[in-house]
């Protein structure tokens, strides 16, 4: 105890002088500090913060600063514990010690032991509260004096909780802030304010009409308070606050927030050091206006001349920033982003655009590597040569240029070309598909005329087969042993017309995808439009693939009743064409794979199915093989234009196309189209 005694003495005394240089100080203060969910491992220090005034507590930017914060995080430390900043009302905080909050320790502003439900320490800061009316009033002495007085306090402070205990005679006015209590006297509503002179002294700056009434009327402290069934921890922060003391951590934290060692001053001996001050001032005032008439007769001497320097400074300064604002703005509305480096590589300037895309790994430069910033500075920097590299990724596109500058420096320039770049490859897109119009005409007059004789030559087979077909039963009754080919004169009769009608119907198709070809770049296409049976448009190009199929199982169930919808036979047999040998292509080589094909109906919509157990289509490529010229193929003679063209002829239709793939189990390719009366007019 009697160590305790000399170490409150040694407090009393050095915080009394934080108490009289507070002029930025704070109302009341309350900070609460409780140890939350304690586990087996570690232990939570949580710091309730009552007020935000300097130099004891406020907020930053968000950041938590101040002298009890500081300590608090220095009693953490201590203690092994973490630290949690939570603000709260001062009747929380009160409740929260008093009932629930065990483990929690507080700062409290007080004048003695006023909440005997909490257990006390040793005092930490000084405080008290003054009288303060308007100028030109009268002074009081004592509280007495302010019986029957309108006096304003601010709710919760150690100022009121003194008032509700040691005076009934005051009219007490409470406000949520003395801010508010100033405001309110300086209308006429209050006689006096009472409040502590940390925020007191700070809000005079802000009324000129506002005077101190009074000595100070109410003293109080800073104490440690805690859960009164809670000794132990009481007893810890005490001990490391006296550490503290000991070795000048608390010297060292009021000097830093309150800015001011621990001598001994107060309001009189500043009142006295004031007036011994203002008589040497006005020596010295007196001394230098004698020097200041000598050295002014000096000065009026230069004073045309440096005005004259200035003036020329001031509009040289205002060009310069002129011109400054104008090159910055330029680099603001450029299209490219400018980055200036040093020779280490770090960044010393920049517009603010496109700097994420130098560290970009998802771009790749034009031979398939990854782009790296590093080697394309370097290679500058080595070389003091200028360097430019095309980007893309990400579906971006990009041009890179740096050029080496004065004392090491390098400048990077981006630009973002997707746009562009995506223009070009439409234009080539479109370039190609004329070109191919151009030559579809070419190929469709070169095999033209090959059809015709081969159409010719089926058209004097059929006369022929006219004429033969009246003599073959006579040959056949004169000759039982006759053979064709191998086969009865009638059996081969019937294979001839049999192959004659493939033929002619082969080249009616050929005839037709010529002319489909040459369409394939018009966007006016004209096709016939009819009610067609899908199963029978599925016959004919089963028939056409006939010789990619055979070494595969097919399997083809088609419906009982046959199934119409509106188009052009010759258009959706392509389209039938091209799905069945994708398919076939998508079984490897020597594999014996399945190719099913099914027509579903589902009320007034039919879809067509076709599908395989090939090796399927990545995921990133399902987007693209309606592309034009698009193709996986192109080592063995594709050229990307089937699909492309099925996806017209389906969207033509007015079908709808849905692919599903799944690498290594195969593809499904669905079309759903509207189904159409047999009946129903073209």
């Amino acid at each position: 105890m009697a160590n305790i005694d000399r170490v409150n003495t040694v407090i009393s005394s050095s915080l009394l002088c934080i108490l009289n240089k507070q002029w930025r100080g704070i109302v009341a203060l309350i900070l609460f500090a409780t140890f939350g969910n304690v586990k087996a491992t570690a232990q939570e220090l949580t710091l309730y913060v009552h007020s935000n005034t300097p130099p004891f507590e406020w907020l930053d930017d968000g950041e938590e600063q101040g002298l009890n914060y500081e300590l608090a995080q220095a009693i953490a430390k201590e203690l092994s514990v973490s630290l949690q900043i939570q603000r709260r009302e001062l009747g929380s905080i009160v409740d929260a010690l008093s009932s629930f909050e065990r483990n929690g320790i507080a700062f409290v502003a007080d004048n003695g032991h006023s909440h005997a439900q909490l257990a006390y320490s040793m005092p930490l800061s000084a405080t008290h509260a003054s009288a303060y009316n308007l100028k030109g009033q009268s002074q009081i002495e004592n509280l007495g004096d302010l019986d029957g007085k309108r006096v304003g306090v601010k709710k919760g402070s150690f100022v009121a909780r003194y008032l509700a205990k040691h005076s009934n005679n005051i009219d007490v006015v409470y406000f949520s802030s003395n801010a508010k209590a100033f405001s309110a006297m300086t209308r006429g509503e209050l006689d006096f304010v009472l409040s502590e002179f940390y925020c007191s002294w700070r809000l005079l700056s802000l009324y000129d009409n506002i005077k101190t009434a009074s000595a100070p009327l109410i003293r109080g402290n800073f104490y440690v308070v805690s859960n009164l069934t809670n000794q132990s921890l009481a007893e810890q922060v005490e001990a490391v606050v006296l550490q503290f003391y000991q070795n000048g951590t608390i010297d060292r934290m009021t000097k830093r927030w309150v800015g001011f060692g621990k001598e001994k001053i107060d309001l009189i001996s500043i009142k006295r050091n004031s007036l011994y001050a203002a008589i040497a001032l006005g020596v010295a005032s007196v001394i230098g206006m004698i020097i200041t008439s000598i050295m002014t007769l000096r000065l009026r001497q230069h004073k045309l001349r440096l005005q004259q320097e200035l003036n020329e400074r001031y509009a040289a300064e205002s060009r310069i920033r002129e011109i400054s604002e104008l090159f910055q703005s330029v680099l603001d509305d450029m299209p490219y982003g400018v980055i200036i480096f040093d020779a280490h590589g770090e960044q010393l300037w920049s517009n603010n655009k496109f700097e994420s895309q130098l560290a970009n790994r998802s771009l790749h430069c034009a031979n398939g590597q990854i782009f790296e910033f590093e080697k394309l500075f370097s290679g500058c920097c080595d070389q003091h040569d200028s360097s430019f590299i095309e980007l893309s990724g990400d579906g971006t596109y990009w041009h890179i240029r740096v050029h080496p500058m004065g004392c090491g420096r390098v400048l990077a320039m981006l630009e973002d070309t997707t746009e562009r770049t995506q223009l070009r490859l439409e234009n080539d897109k479109a370039a190609r598909l004329v070109a191919l119009g151009e030559i579809s005409a070419g190929i469709a007059h070169e095999i033209n005329n090959p059809l015709g004789l081969i159409n010719e030559a089926v058209r004097f087979i059929s006369y022929f087969l006219a004429d033969a077909r009246t003599v073959i039963p006579e040959i056949e009754q004169q000759d039982p042993y006759w053979r064709v080919a191998g086969l009865k004169p009638s059996e081969a009769l019937v294979e001839v017309d049999y192959q004659v009608e493939s033929v002619e119907q082969s080249v009616a198709n050929m005839s037709r995808i010529v002319n489909d070809l040459k369409k394939l770049s018009s966007p006016r296409s004209e096709y016939h439009y009819a009610p067609v049976p899908l199963q029978q448009i599925i016959d004919s190009a089963l028939r056409m693939t006939a010789n990619q199929l055979k070494r595969h199982r097919l399997v083809w169930n088609p419906p009982v009743d046959p199934v119409y919808v509106m188009g052009d036979e010759v258009q959706l047999q392509l389209v039938v064409i091209n799905f069945v040998q994708n398919a076939c292509q998508a079984i490897a080589a020597g594999d014996c794979g399945t190719i099913s094909i099914d027509i579903r109906e589902c009320g007034t919509q039919v879809s067509l199915e076709v599908k395989d157990n090939g090796v399927g289509i990545a995921p990133q490529l399902l987007d693209r093989i309606r592309e034009p010229f698009f193709t996986t193929r192109r080592s063995e003679g594709g050229t990307g234009l089937g699909l492309a063209l099925c996806g017209r002829v389906i969207h033509e239709h007015r079908g709808h196309w849905h692919v599903d793939s799944k690498q290594g189990q195969g593809t499904l390719m669905k079309v759903t189209f509207d189904v159409a009366n047999k009946a129903q007019p073209h």
